[in-house]
């Protein structure tokens, strides 16, 4: 416990000389919750954990493909208001998404109307999940088996 203690207080100030210096502490040890450990942590870098300032707003940036607003509509009446997938039921408009046999994220290309089909939420999901396993077995059987020592 003393050695703790020293120990947290030599990391604490070996680097902060100065009233007006900086910096972000993780405790990490899940012993850190410890009063008497917290006392050795100096008043101004104590953070108030009842209430962590959150919410700022933070400016992101990132890339997303671009789709065709109207596709959906589009596919919805040429395919039929209802989900595709063998056995399935649903025909709930709010339910029901377009699938691209042929990825977009792929690469950019053009999307004929042989390319889509009308899935519900639940099956999509389902088929996208079968794609990305299909795609993990696929690099497992292409990667090269590790050399041994003989």
């Amino acid at each position: 416990k003393v050695v703790a203690i020293r120990r947290t207080n030599q990391g604490l100030h070996r680097g902060l000389r100065t009233t007006d210096a900086t910096c972000t502490l993780l405790l990490l040890d899940p012993d850190s919750r410890r009063a008497d450990l917290r006392q050795a942590i100096p008043r101004r870098f104590l953070v108030d954990w009842d209430s962590v300032a959150e919410g700022s707003l933070v400016l992101r940036t990132h890339l997303a493909r671009e789709r065709d607003s109207n596709l959906r509509e589009k596919t919805l009446r040429r395919r039929g208001q209802h989900c595709e997938h063998p056995g399935c039921t649903i025909t709930q408009k709010n339910w029901l998404e377009v699938h691209h046999l042929n990825p977009i994220a792929n690469g950019p290309r053009g999307t004929g109307a042989d390319d889509l089909r009308v899935l519900c939420k639940h099956h999509h999901v389902d088929v996208h999940q079968a794609m990305l396993e299909a795609d993990f077995l696929k690099m497992k059987t292409t990667e090269k088996p590790a050399e041994t020592d003989t």
